[in-house]
């Protein structure tokens, strides 16, 4: 599949400079899931190919809510036995909170309760201070001045 170049078009539809529609992201977004589940080796491949720097595109581009919520589900599978790109996935999902939109906001709080709520306790990465107080920062800024009830909620 790498070797046809077919994952390098199906990453490039979640660039900005193609126009593609919210629809043809989702689907997208679908198959990178998929390819994501077959363990460490192509986590690492697909993150190599800036795959983080392209969902993050197409969240601040993206307005359908099915497209966001696939946004969340590709992050917190990247995550997952990733070790060599989980600071890189965290970073993504932080960039997800500092997002305008309200429900970029929530995708991106769902991805945080995701990945504390999965291996908060015994994750190497997510135990290192500075991540907990970054995550927590900007919690804590979304509390305090999201004008979203909902944000204000899940945050």
């Amino acid at each position: 599949f790498f070797e046809s170049g077919s994952v390098v078009q199906i990453v490039a539809v979640l660039s900005i400079d193609f126009d593609c529609s919210d629809a043809e992201r989702f689907h997208a977004l679908n198959v990178l899931e998929s390819l994501l589940r077959y363990g460490r080796e192509w986590k690492e491949r697909l993150c190599d190919l800036r795959l983080l720097d392209y969902i993050g595109e197409t969240a601040g581009d993206c307005y359908r809510w099915e497209t966001l919520k696939q946004v969340g589900r590709v992050l917190v599978e990247a995550f997952r036995a990733n070790p060599k790109h989980q600071s890189a996935v965290v970073n993504a999902i932080l960039g997800l909170l500092r997002e305008k939109q309200y429900t970029t906001q929530r995708i991106g709080i769902q991805c945080i309760i995701s990945i504390l709520g999965e291996s908060g306790d015994h994750n190497p990465h997510l135990k290192q201070e500075e991540v907990h107080r970054e995550i927590v920062n900007v919690t804590v800024r979304l509390l305090e001045f999201s004008d979203d009830l909902r944000v204000k909620a899940d945050a």
